[in-house]
């Protein structure tokens, strides 16, 4: 009877130990740990993803190669410094041919000079008697003065062009044919001297244009404005 109850017991405590299948997963606290720690790699590897974000530092590096754009001005800078050649130094020219004219010029031709070399002949009333005024006052044209005179080989449209980028400079062209017959200059007084055009503009560049006649003599005035003396090109294009 007691080996009997013994092998009762012992079979009841056999099922109690075999029964752990029918228990529920969540009781098993093993398997919930395992969970956790797949779940804290995934987060740590999206923690690793986010330190990308250092490519948002080399974003930062692209404003120093904007920088360098920058420089770029500077040398723009430069550029904008620069002169005209025909500023620098002095145009030496031989003595003028005549009291009042330096020398003569001809279609297609391109002459410089300097104003500082020239005469001092003329001035506010002289353009004034002669019609050829422009819109400056009476001590404009204090500074000496280069005078060419031009024949015209034919009839026509001459165009006399002044380019004046080292000083302010006026342009003026008188119809005046006794400089070539008698040697006179023309005067303040000269009633004759009345056919006169004159660049009425600023800047570097002037142009006066006149109907020729052929065998027509021009003066040509290169006057410089406020005392200005400096270097000069004076072209004659004639159609």
């Amino acid at each position: 009877m007691r080996l009997l109850a013994l092998a009762v017991v012992m079979q009841l405590a056999g099922c109690a130990i075999f029964k752990g299948p029918d228990q529920p997963a969540g009781d098993t606290a093993g398997g919930g740990d395992g969970g956790a720690i797949a779940d804290g790699g995934t987060a740590d590897g999206g923690t690793t993803g986010d330190g990308g974000g250092g490519g948002d530092g080399g974003g930062d590096g692209g404003t120093t190669g904007d920088g360098g754009g920058d420089g770029g001005t500077t040398g723009d800078g430069g550029g904008d410094g620069g002169s005209d050649p025909l500023c620098d130094g002095v145009v030496h020219q031989p003595a003028a041919t005549d009291e009042c004219v330096y020398s003569r010029i001809h279609c297609g031709e391109t002459v410089t000079g300097n104003t500082s070399q020239g005469t001092t002949l003329y001035d506010y009333y002289d353009y004034l008697a002669w019609y050829c005024l422009n819109r400056r006052d009476g001590n404009a044209w204090k500074a000496p003065e280069r005078v060419y005179e031009f024949e015209a080989p034919e009839a026509g449209i001459v165009e006399f062009t002044l380019y004046s980028p080292c000083a302010e400079m006026d342009l003026r062209a008188l119809r005046w044919d006794w400089w070539d017959s008698d040697g006179d200059c023309p005067t303040e007084d000269s009633t004759l001297a009345v056919n006169c055009e004159v660049d009425d503009g600023n800047g570097d560049t002037s142009v006066v244009t006149v109907d020729a006649s052929k065998g027509n003599h021009y003066l040509v005035f290169v006057d410089g404005v406020d005392g200005a003396e400096d270097n000069f090109q004076l072209t004659v294009t004639c159609d």
